[in-house]
């Protein structure tokens, strides 16, 4: 009798050990899309003459994955002759985003869904002027079902383009990113 008792308290610590690592683990996954990030801000001059400025907005994530595709983008786009500026979501940024021929908003997926702070400043937004926007999603897997989501966001204002770069397809197609940039850029 006492071995069941003493294996039985065993089986609980187990089980209660398991749901705390995985609480951890959700909130810490959590809280990487709604964490504000300030004092990026990076500059690109544009090659090739072009007399045209892009926004590259992204949700940094838990590792350099999201950035390295954001600037990764702006570098395809930057090829395509545009100035690139960019840039996080944080307070100082405009709501009037009618002074950029280009829009690109980047973010990285945890737990089926991209960054609340893009969607909240996407939704703020009140003019986009002339722009063409883009989304691009960054995650570990190819699926992209959060993207149907994502669709909504930009009801009022078509979509260039919107996708999904998974952290295999960027490792095995060493410029992925750089050509979706140019691809958006009309390269």
């Amino acid at each position: 009798m006492r071995g069941k008792k003493s294996r039985k308290k065993y089986v609980i610590a187990i089980i209660l050990l398991i749901v705390i690592i995985a609480a951890g683990w959700f909130f810490w996954a959590s809280r990487a899309n709604t964490t504000v990030h300030t004092g990026i801000d990076i500059m690109l001059d544009g090659q090739g003459g072009r007399n045209a400025s892009a926004l590259v907005i992204y949700q940094p994530g838990r590792t350099s994955f999201s950035e390295d595709v954001a600037r990764d983008l702006a570098d395809g786009i930057c090829k395509s002759g545009y100035r690139v500026r960019i840039t996080t979501v944080n307070p100082e940024l405009s709501d009037d985003l009618s002074g950029y021929d280009l829009v690109v908003f980047s973010s990285p997926v945890y737990m089926g869904a991209c960054s609340p702070l893009i969607e909240d400043y996407v939704k703020s937004i009140r003019n986009y002027g002339k722009a063409e926007v883009a989304f691009c999603a960054t995650g570990m897997l190819e699926s992209a079902p959060e993207l149907e989501a994502v669709e909504q966001w930009f009801s009022a204002h078509p979509l260039k383009k919107i996708g999904k770069i998974s952290k295999q397809m960027y490792l095995d197609e060493e410029n992925c990113a750089r050509n979706w940039g140019q691809e958006i850029a009309g390269e």
